[in-house]
């Protein structure tokens, strides 16, 4: 990850192996959150994510959600032709917003 002059963030590339802790459960979390239907989607998951930040490794968390995040949405980008294509376009918005979050747990504000 760069932080850019504005103060975005962007992704030059990245390599998870091997599969870290919670690996599996946030790729189940990140796959149904670009897959969902619900009104409420990203309230939904910002509680869900809430709830998670209260245990213990939460920076450990934060940063596989937001690897998760990232590998599902070029994932179904790349993969679903252009059905993923489509779905990768309606949740591009909530799925920076979620990844934002993620960042700014692990950052601790």
């Amino acid at each position: 990850l760069i932080l850019c002059p504005d103060g975005g963030i962007a992704v030059v590339g990245w390599h998870v192996e091997s599969r870290p802790r919670f690996y599996m459960k946030y790729t189940n979390w990140a796959w149904s959150f670009l897959h969902s239907k619900r009104s409420d989607l990203l309230d939904y998951y910002q509680k869900l994510l809430a709830g998670e930040m209260t245990g213990a490794f939460q920076r450990e968390r934060s940063q596989v959600l937001s690897f998760c995040i990232m590998e599902q949405f070029v994932d179904i980008y790349r993969n679903e032709g252009e059905k993923g294509r489509e779905v990768a376009s309606e949740q591009a918005a909530h799925s920076e917003a979620l990844f934002l979050e993620c960042i700014r747990n692990m950052m601790g504000s």
